[in-house]
């Protein structure tokens, strides 16, 4: 049962010009939203699901207010909120997903 939950694992993002939507199935059955006007800010970084999150998969920062949802790899899409909290969401398409986002950044609200 253990293997069938992993090897069924996906996590899927969209970003458009309404925000970022991302699910990370089979634990979340619909997608997420995130608008831009919540948005402070959001880049591309590395990061160490080990060290930073305690694993991957769906976590939370182990200081701060961070979380994470990661299935594999190092890179990720880091975004800030205006309310302080922090959010990253892993990827395996680096260059696509900084195409999207030079696309869409401009529609973060700047307050």
């Amino acid at each position: 049962l253990v293997v069938l939950l992993f090897v069924n694992l996906k996590l899927k993002t969209r970003i458009d010009e309404k925000g970022v939507y991302y699910q990370f199935f089979p634990f979340q059955f619909s997608f997420k939203f995130d608008a831009w006007n919540t948005i402070s800010t959001c880049y591309i970084r590395k990061y160490n699901g080990l060290t930073e999150f305690g694993g991957w998969g769906m976590k939370r920062k182990i200081y701060g207010k961070g979380r994470c949802y990661t299935t594999k790899g190092t890179i990720g899409l880091q975004i800030e909120f205006k309310n302080g909290k922090q959010l990253l969401i892993g990827s395996q398409h680096k260059e696509e997903l900084q195409r999207t986002l030079d696309t869409y950044k401009s529609k973060i609200i700047k307050n």
